[in-house]
Formats: C-alpha cells, sequence, structure tokens
C-alpha cells in the first residue's frame, strides 16, 4: 500500500506524513507540521416515526359489556331477596297465634285443691355455743401494771470430750549408708528410674544417721551440717532441729560425733535434708 509522503519542514526531506520525528535530521514534528484530513461529514440521524395512537374504546364497544352484565346480575338479585324476604314477613305475621280470654271464675265454683306432696325433712343442725368468758381482774398495787411472767429458759451444756490429734504413725528409714549406697552415682549402678521409685519408698521416713559436725547455727530453732560419709569433702547431710534444744547448740564443737533424729525430706547434688531435727546422743 502507498503511503503518502510530505516533505520535513526542518530539512525538506521526503518523509511519511503520519510520522512523529524526521528521520535525516532527527527532529520531532508538531501537530501543527502535519498535512490536515478531509473529514466527510456524517450523516444526522432521522428520527424515529412515533406510534400511531390508540383511539379509546367507545361506549358501546366490546370492552363495555362486562359492566352492563354485572349491573343486570346485581338488578336480578336484589329483586330476587325482596320477593322471598317480603312474603314471609307476611306469613309470619298472619300465622301469629290469636290469645284466647282467660276463663272466668265464678264464685260458686271453687277451683281444685292440689294434693300434697310428703316433703324429706332434714335434721336440725345444731351450732356450737360459743360462751363468754370473762377475763380475770388483775389487782393493781400502787398504780403499777403487773409484769408479764417470764418463762425460764433451760439450756443444757453438753460437755465434748476434748479432741485429741491422731498423727499417723511414722516409718522408721534406713541408715546413711543404705540411702547413700543408692543415691550416690559414684556408688551404685542403677539407673535414674530406679533411684526415683527407692527415694518414694524413703521419703518421710524418720532416721537416726550419726556424723562429724562441720556447722551449727542458732537462727531458725537450729540448723546442724554434718558428715556422715569420712570420704565427703565438707557435709553431706543438712539437719533443721525442732527448736527445742537451742540452748546446747553452743557447747557443740566442729570435729564432734553426734546422733541425731530426723524425717528425711529432701535430697540434692549436695546431700540430704532433715527436719524436725533432734539431738539424741554428744
Amino acid at each position: 500500500m502507498n503511503q503518502t509522503q510530505m516533505p520535513c519542514p526542518y530539512c525538506n526531506q521526503p518523509i511519511p506524513s503520519d510520522s512523529k520525528q524526521c528521520s535525516f535530521c532527527k527532529k520531532w514534528l508538531l501537530t501543527t507540521h502535519r498535512p490536515t484530513q478531509s473529514v466527510h461529514p456524517q450523516p444526522s440521524p432521522q428520527p424515529k416515526p412515533l406510534p400511531t395512537p390508540i383511539p379509546p374504546a367507545s361506549r358501546f364497544s366490546l370492552s363495555g359489556w362486562p359492566l352492563v352484565a354485572f349491573i343486570a346480575t346485581l338488578i336480578v338479585l336484589v329483586g330476587a331477596l325482596a320477593v322471598v324476604l317480603i312474603p314471609n314477613r307476611g306469613i309470619r305475621q298472619a300465622a301469629a297465634p290469636v290469645p284466647t280470654p282467660a276463663p272466668q271464675i265464678t264464685p260458686t265454683s271453687a277451683p281444685p285443691r292440689p294434693t300434697a306432696i310428703p316433703v324429706a325433712r332434714r335434721a336440725p343442725v345444731t351450732q356450737p355455743r360459743i360462751v363468754e368468758v370473762p377475763a380475770p381482774v388483775v389487782r393493781r398495787e400502787n398504780n403499777v401494771a403487773p409484769q408479764p411472767r417470764r418463762r425460764r429458759r433451760v439450756v443444757r451444756r453438753v460437755q465434748r470430750a476434748p479432741e485429741v490429734e491422731i498423727q499417723p504413725a511414722i516409718r522408721q528409714g534406713p541408715s546413711f549408708h543404705e540411702v547413700d549406697a543408692r543415691m550416690d552415682d559414684r556408688l551404685t549402678n542403677l539407673t535414674t528410674a530406679q533411684q526415683q521409685f527407692y527415694w518414694q519408698n524413703v521419703s518421710g521416713t524418720q532416721v537416726t544417721w550419726s556424723g562429724e559436725v562441720t556447722e551449727v547455727e542458732i537462727s531458725s530453732g537450729g540448723k546442724i551440717n554434718l558428715k556422715c560419709n569420712p570420704q565427703t569433702y565438707t557435709s553431706d547431710t543438712v539437719v533443721t532441729l525442732d527448736g527445742t534444744q537451742v540452748d546446747y547448740l553452743p557447747t557443740i564443737n566442729k570435729g564432734q560425733h553426734i546422733t541425731v533424729t530426723g524425717i528425711l525430706q529432701a535430697h540434692s547434688l549436695y546431700g540430704y535434708d532433715l527436719s524436725q531435727g533432734h539431738i539424741t546422743a554428744f
């Protein structure tokens, strides 16, 4: 298809008429530099034809007959009701009974006496007799009203027996060497589960252990650190006393062998803990 050419407004070289940039001088073209295109006139839209109006129905057309038929039917029904109701009303008035005059009674003729009908008599109902009792006369002395009598309330006191707390018996526990032989990893081949099962059986029991004193404290009722295993470097048992032997604690020296009794409570890497301890032998 042949493309129209136009000269470049800057270099006068032939270029396509729809190009925006000259391929020779590399300059951009403006809209005014392009040739004007002929615009064909478009035909104006023709108006649509209007619909032809439909004339209204006449008074005597087919669409008016249903109204005439309805009015005629209504007149027939009203006339039928009038024919049915009006004659019945006259017949009812004609069929009404004529009142007959009452017979006159002369003094010579007496009416028949009705026979007496026996009636069952009820037994008389006796009502209770109400007897008014006069109120007792209370004599006042010196115009002072008598005081009502107070009833004595008897309270029985029940003496209850004193409640005695029954403490459960504490089981006797094993010796230190027996417990340490199972809980010290250096002396046993038991697994962790076996050690936990053994500790559940011996925990809370009352034990009596002996050892060498390494430290003594007076606070909180007294506390003593013991070395029950001679191979232990410092101490392996901490005994918390019950507070009844605080006066004897200052007389205990380091390195002294004593025997204590207590409840086996806990076990850790540093040793064992005894609570409610009591010194039994020095």
